[in-house]
């Protein structure tokens, strides 16, 4: 397996440089080819939009003298581009940026009069970045346009590593960077952030591979915009409109949000069903306080359950109440169901109280790129350790 390593860092010996370096080590050591191309030591012109590149589908074909040639011809070589540089003003380098433009001309030919392909479509991208601010502060809008960028290009996004740089005269590296360096380059060499094969969302797909995969509710959205489904609702009402679509090729329209009726007449009992679009009332106030006591309140998480619960009964609704309080005495808030990752991370912490996030991640990276659900469980620890044990796991049941 073939990387190729586009160093944006005009520093030779820099931060972004010293990161890579344990990552480079570990990703040899797992048998990677590893090639590296520092951005600043070649010359490197920005692109002019003159768009001779879409006349020809088999090569480059950009006339601009200098030398890209090599990093395109480096790029479509490998099986995983990693983009490693500094953070300048909330993005990459000048040198890094001006690749980047002259890439997503010269390797997709969508622009000429007829629409081509993308000469390096299902190739795996990372980033190595650093930043001097916290990198969820620092890091995101490179991470964000990144991820657009390969969508468009139909690159498979792996992940990426940010670390934060306290400010000059203060020491970069350190024992804890270059093990989560390490720890980054193990997770990409096996099946941890982002390079197991999860299948395109297209429609040659079905519902239940579909459903057996995480994807990003952007992914979902952008299905539905190909593919003339409506793009209202959240990440659940998405899941289940395309695996309609993707087994019938039924168009469903959005659930209409329909007026509340009037109340029904007479009083509530345990073994009533509870109604649908349920409304809060002093009917059903009444209730509560009867069967909960004087301190009964509908709080957000108990209004949720209500309306999430059609059908079940007021018996149900009792106990589901008492639930409630008590994860809220434990500390432990309800996460709506659609926010995944959220749950993960809880769950990870409650678990594994002296680890970091980024190990958090690397594990949840993990756990979605494989089949069945994503809830924490102790086994995605494997991803931590290299991976030899998760190439064995038994895969999880939906």
């Amino acid at each position: 397996m073939k990387a190729c390593i586009l160093q944006g860092s005009p520093r030779k010996g820099g931060n972004t440089a010293q990161l890579l370096a344990p990552f480079t080590e570990e990703m040899e050591k797992n048998g990677w080819d590893c090639g590296s191309i520092r951005l600043y030591d070649r010359d490197l012109k920005p692109c002019v939009a003159c768009r001779r590149c879409q006349k020809d589908w088999r090569i480059f074909g950009c006339p601009l003298e200098d030398n890209m040639q090599e990093i395109f011809d480096a790029v479509l070589g490998c099986d995983l581009l990693v983009l490693a540089t500094p953070i300048y003003s909330w993005y990459c380098t000048p040198p890094m940026k001006a690749v980047l433009d002259r890439l997503v001309y010269g390797m997709n030919k969508y622009y000429g009069e007829e629409k081509g392909p993308s000469l390096w479509a299902g190739k795996h991208l990372a980033l190595i970045t650093t930043c001097g601010y916290r990198p969820e502060a620092g890091a995101d809008l490179w991470e964000a346009g990144v991820t657009r960028y390969c969508r468009h290009s139909q690159l498979r996004y792996a992940g990426m590593l940010a670390e934060r740089h306290m400010g000059y005269g203060t020491v970069f590296m350190d024992a804890e960077k270059a093990e989560r360096a390490r720890a980054f380059a193990q997770g990409l060499c096996g099946r941890g952030s982002g390079m197991s094969e999860r299948p395109d969302l297209d429609k040659s797909l079905d519902s239940k591979t579909f459903r057996s995969y995480y994807y990003l509710k952007e992914e979902l959205t952008a299905f539905c915009r190909q593919n003339g489904l409506p793009v209202s609702g959240g990440k659940l009402e998405l899941t289940e409109r395309i695996a309609c679509f993707l087994d019938t090729g039924r168009v469903t329209a959005p659930a209409a949000k329909s007026r509340p009726g009037k109340a029904r007449e007479g009083a509530i009992t345990e073994e009533m069903a509870i109604e649908p679009d349920f409304v809060c009332s002093e009917r059903h106030r009444a209730f509560f306080k009867e069967k909960i006591g004087r301190g009964f309140s509908f709080n957000v998480a108990f209004q949720k359950w209500l309306k999430a619960n059609t059908g079940k009964t007021y018996r149900d609704a009792v106990a589901a109440y008492d639930q409630i309080l008590k994860e809220k005495k434990k500390g432990k808030t309800a996460i709506d169901r659609q926010f995944e990752y959220n749950t993960y991370i809880r769950d990870f912490f409650a678990d594994n109280a002296g680890k970091s996030l980024e190990e958090a991640i690397v594990c949840w990276k993990y756990k979605k790129g494989l089949p069945g659900h994503n809830r924490y469980e102790r086994a995605d620890l494997e991803a931590l350790s290299g991976g030899e044990k998760a190439e064995n796991r038994e895969e999880p049941k939906p």
